[in-house]
């Protein structure tokens, strides 16, 4: 009788040990991230101001931003961030969340880019 209650409590346990809280969706792996990001098709982009943009990011670390003006860009993985130079607008390193329609970038806590296709 005894052996089955254990078997039960563990079989609650462990899947309540490992999940991840509800609110608290982690950020996407960097190496995750960089494929999705990296497949040389356009992204929609609204910057954090509500601008619009086309971003493009190839897999060899160049990229496009056509927008209010338009600048080549690179990108690298950096630790835990991808990190995107704009020609004339300088860095951003960011983490992402998957959204319903394609990634949400964040500058530390806070939402920047939201990319969606």
């Amino acid at each position: 009788m005894i052996k089955p209650i254990i078997s039960t409590v563990f079989a609650i346990a462990i899947p309540l040990a490992t999940a991840v809280p509800i609110g608290a969706q982690e950020f996407l792996p960097v190496s995750q991230a960089a494929r999705t990001l990296a497949d040389s098709r356009a992204w929609s982009a609204v910057t954090p101001d509500g601008r619009k943009a086309k971003m493009i990011f190839n897999a060899d670390g160049t990229g496009s931003f056509e927008g209010p003006i338009t600048m080549t860009t690179r990108w690298a993985v950096r630790g835990q961030e991808i990190c995107i130079d704009l020609s004339v607008a300088g860095s951003r390193c960011l983490r992402f969340r998957r959204t319903p329609d394609g990634l949400q970038a964040y500058l530390g806590q806070q939402p920047d880019l939201r990319l969606s296709r």
